[in-house]
């Protein structure tokens, strides 16, 4: 993303610089004219291009990121219908977030705009503020979601978690989140009947 648009800046930064050369040869010479509007013609072409390569390439990120939140929901998700008495089982969020936080930074530090990130709007989306309490979300808090009987610890910790990725997911891309969230309930009705 950030190659497409360092070219996408020198090429237009090139167009910039020849388009004032093609004018003046307009009216000195036929031939450098014709070199130059042919110059001029491939570097509309190069830009078009990079830019249609820039927003694919800013859509899968898009995606990617989604996707990403989306499995550490899906996990929460799981966790919270598989309660045994007032145990929720927890081991696959720990797997999940291994993960998640890999492939969010990866996908964030892939990122680049032509806006500032802090004023751009879809980087505040992807990658909101969080303000997590970190007097619940301690090493000692999150090893007792191991222990038996954690529903309370489940509900104070991992419930505002999901929460907070729900809203995250509707902020990037609402349809989506309701359309993959319902496809993936019936899923997981159909595997755990």
């Amino acid at each position: 993303m950030k190659e497409s648009k360092i070219i996408t800046i020198i090429l237009s930064i090139i167009l910039i610089v020849l388009i004032p050369l093609g004018a003046y040869y307009y009216f000195t010479s036929e031939f450098i004219y014709n070199i130059l509007i042919s110059i001029i013609t491939g570097v509309i072409v190069s830009i078009i291009t990079a830019l249609c390569q820039y927003f694919v390439i800013k859509e899968k990120i898009k995606n990617n990121i989604f996707n990403c939140y989306f499995d550490m929901y899906k996990a929460i998700y799981v966790s919270k219908h598989k309660k045994m008495i007032f145990h929720y089982p927890v081991l696959n969020i720990y797997k999940e977030l291994l993960v998640f936080s890999d492939k969010l930074s990866k996908n964030l530090s892939e990122y680049s705009s032509f806006y500032p990130t802090k004023k751009n709007k879809l980087y505040k989306k992807i990658n909101p503020t969080l303000n997590p309490n970190f007097d619940k979300f301690n090493i000692k808090n999150l090893s007792k979601l191991i222990l038996p009987l954690n529903s309370k610890r489940f509900k104070e910790l991992i419930i505002p978690m999901q929460e907070t990725l729900e809203n995250i997911l509707r902020e990037i891309n609402v349809k989506k989140f309701e359309k993959e969230l319902m496809e993936y309930k019936k899923i997981y009705k159909v595997l755990n009947k």
